[in-house]
């Protein structure tokens, strides 16, 4: 027998409103952000790491896309592109493609971690990110399972 199984609620928030996220009830909790690229850091931990300048209506503030978040937006992996670079010879130049995310409109997933709740760190983590597909208001719930993450979990066993 199958059962549904559904996905788990993330809320949108403006960055104004994840700043506010402070109590350690929220600590490794993930709410997502509807943001605009406003630069990307250059620097030599792009292959594991990319660091952006991000704004919304109601705030500015640098998040940090990891992995996943950074690949689903440039949609190559970090070993491609150092692949790529070293081909060229160019290996010690900031990937173009990676600086494209400047003024691109994107999702992003933020999970809150230590710095946030106990420091009040202003630079946030990215777990994952998506061209712009959410288009909700403010306070708005949205669930994984737009983005496929939904399914049924076999029960007869």
């Amino acid at each position: 027998m199958l059962e549904n199984v559904s996905a788990p609620v993330i809320e949108t928030l403006t960055l104004k409103e994840l700043s506010e996220k402070t109590s350690s009830d929220y600590l490794k909790r993930n709410f997502m952000c509807k943001v605009k690229v406003k630069n990307v850091e250059q620097s030599d931990s792009w292959w594991y790491q990319i660091i952006v300048l991000a704004e919304d209506e109601t705030e500015a503030f640098n998040i940090v896309l990891l992995d996943r978040a950074a690949r689903r937006l440039i949609e190559k992996t970090a070993t491609k592109l150092i692949a790529k670079g070293i081909s060229d010879e160019i290996e010690k130049t900031y990937p173009t493609i990676v600086k494209e995310i400047s003024g691109k409109d994107i999702t992003v997933q933020i999970e809150l971690n230590d710095d946030n709740i106990l420091l009040n760190s202003t630079v946030y983590h990215a777990t994952d990110a998506y061209q712009s597909i959410i288009d909700t208001p403010s306070k708005s719930e949205t669930t994984i399972s737009g983005f496929g993450a939904s399914g049924f979990r076999d029960v007869s066993t």
